[in-house]
């Protein structure tokens, strides 16, 4: 094992973590070609860790999320989806600690060169959805749809274009597949002024898949 780095003070060593989480669902169908599905979540969660004199996190969350969707059914083989994702976010942060590595890093810390850093934000990330459902023919299926995300840590739009196929070959196989634009937020360690860079922009990256599904016998399916 690795020598204990004579940079760390005192033997003190503490750590806790909690969390709660509360979710309700509400369910709205009217009639066979309407239905509407809500979500609403509240979680809390606790950090507090220390290791001797130098190394601390007190990381204290808030997070409020809704999710409301929709379904029309148009007509035989057109339905639309369309919906609401919205996050908001408070945290109070205080860490006392060496930079971790990021991946692809060697997995090295440096005791003498600690960063200390406090921060307090409150985040908003709105996002509105839509999804056509279509069956131009039997077996065939398409779900072209659009998102548009609003980022609170980076202030800024993202519009990210989707769309997956699904052909069914027989009764026992079918083949899919889906191209889309997606984007990320930078986490809030990569946006902190003290050990990262608040000017940074959203990740985006352009995802492709193929892929099929057989159902040997009922009940079993390989994916």
């Amino acid at each position: 094992p690795a020598d204990i780095d004579p940079n760390l003070e005192g033997d003190d060593l503490s750590s806790s973590e909690s969390f709660e989480r509360v979710v309700l669902g509400y369910h709205y169908s009217p009639s066979e070609t309407f239905d509407n599905h809500l979500r609403l979540a509240y979680g809390h969660s606790r950090e507090d860790d220390a290791l001797g004199q130098q190394l601390a996190v007190d990381i204290t969350t808030h997070r409020l999320d809704l999710r409301d969707t929709a379904r029309h059914e148009l007509a035989p083989g057109f339905a639309l989806s369309y919906g609401l994702d919205a996050a908001l976010v408070f945290f109070d942060a205080y860490v006392s600690a060496p930079v971790l590595p990021k991946e692809g890093e060697p997995e090295e810390f440096d005791l003498s060169e600690l960063v200390t850093t406090r921060q307090t934000a409150r985040r908003l990330s709105p996002a509105l959805f839509a999804e056509l459902e279509l069956a131009p023919f039997a077996g065939l299926q398409l779900f072209p749809g659009l998102r548009a995300d609003y980022f609170g840590g980076v202030r800024a739009w993202s519009i990210q274009p989707r769309i997956n196929a699904r052909l069914l070959v027989s009764d026992s196989f079918a083949a899919k597949a889906g191209f889309g634009w997606f984007t990320q937020e930078p986490s809030d360690d990569e946006l902190n002024p003290d050990v990262g860079n608040p000017s940074l922009d959203a990740e985006t990256a352009i995802h492709a898949s193929v892929g099929a599904e057989y159902h040997p016998w009922p009940r079993a399916t390989v994916d």
